[in-house]
């Protein structure tokens, strides 16, 4: 999480991890549950569809066809959806290996990467490409031309792009199997182990990641930088996926949905409902106008989704032709805000991790 510590958490008790903290909120049930019921099985299915993906590509730049370049773009469009169920868990070895970064920096910086194709010399370790790697430098190569026959025909006589692409799905792969590896071998005890309610206790760190992500990645990244809210001026080349074009509005809505099911306790595989945010809130009686707090971000979720849903499927065109559309999402997207960023995380006792520098 790109994050600057201001602090101490509010401790329900003393520093050390216990089970309990004394509003007798059992922590150590809780992250459980979010380990294995949520964060291991997003991570391992998103890993699969990655590695599909990558399968994909090798078959495809061994012999570049028709029907194997649809069947990447449809396995990146699979890739790229199950993205949005653990981009919000950036903590632990997904933060120590920096995976989002090398996963999703948009929008592609398309000069540096056609640079890169001409000159066959980059690497992907370095923080410098960035914006030239992972499923956004993917979205440009697989759905950057006009049609599929042209984009075909480009892989057909290119080694440098076949070379390309096949170099970008395998590092992702690398990047993201390491990341899940880790959660299963390891990180995931250590994880459990982490129940007190210090700032470093994983309670903390994943509440503080989650509003996180809401705010910057969710509601700014997606909506309110494209629509023009911090640069006064509507900016559709910012979107998400856009190459893709209406893959972006699926994002917007998968990643509206994987924030509102990881609030509700709502395990990866729909299955289940178990402990998470919301209803530690209720065991706290929260309350806010007379209702409970979980229900009045819950109702906001679902405000915020009808209004993306009226959208048109291209977020681009969405930006372009119905821009006062997309500001009302943000806005609905934004009444959350508060609720999550003061409200819950008050009532929780955690101190924001982050420093808020967009005046919202």
């Amino acid at each position: 999480m790109a994050a600057l510590l201001m602090g101490a958490a509010f401790s329900c008790q003393d520093s050390s991890d216990g089970n309990l903290t004394s509003d007798n909120y059992d922590r150590t049930h809780l992250l459980t549950y979010w380990a294995d019921s949520v964060i291991v099985p997003g991570f391992s299915d998103y890993g699969q569809r990655i590695d599909s993906l990558h399968l994909s590509v090798t078959d495809f730049t061994q012999s570049p066809t028709t029907n194997g370049l649809i069947r990447v773009q449809r396995a990146f469009a699979s890739a790229y959806t199950a993205w949005q169920d653990v981009s919000l868990f950036d903590i632990g070895p997904a933060d120590a290996k920096l995976l989002h970064n090398h996963t999703n920096v948009y929008p592609t910086d398309t000069i540096e990467l056609k640079e890169a194709l001409m000159n066959s010399v980059y690497s992907f370790d370095l923080p410098s490409t960035y914006d030239i790697q992972g499923l956004p430098a993917l979205d440009f190569m697989l759905f950057g031309r006009e049609s599929l026959t042209k984009t075909l025909q480009l892989f057909q006589n290119s080694s440098a792009h076949r070379q390309y692409l096949e170099e970008l799905s395998s590092y992702l792969n690398m990047k993201t199997q390491d990341v899940v590896n880790e959660w299963v071998s390891s990180y995931r005890y250590d994880f459990i182990a982490r129940s007190g309610s210090s700032a470093s206790g994983s309670v903390n760190k994943l509440a503080n990641g989650f509003v996180y992500h809401y705010e910057k990645e969710l509601r700014a990244g997606k909506v309110g930088i494209p629509a023009g809210v911090f640069s006064g001026s509507p900016l559709p080349n910012r979107v998400e996926a856009l190459y893709s074009d209406t893959l972006s509005k699926v994002l917007l809505l998968r990643s509206i949905d994987a924030h509102k099911r990881f609030f509700e306790g709502i395990s990866h595989d729909r299955t289940t409902n178990g402990p998470s945010l919301g209803p530690y809130l209720d065991h706290l009686g929260k309350m806010r106008n007379g209702k409970l707090l979980s229900s009045a971000i819950n109702d906001q979720f679902l405000i915020a989704t009808q209004h993306v849903l009226t959208l048109s499927m291209s977020m681009r065109e969405a930006v372009e032709s119905n821009n006062v559309s997309m500001l009302s999402s943000f806005d609905e997207l934004q009444k959350n805000v508060p609720l999550l960023k003061v409200d819950m995380m008050q009532t929780l006792n955690i101190r924001i991790d982050y420093v808020d520098a967009d005046g919202d």
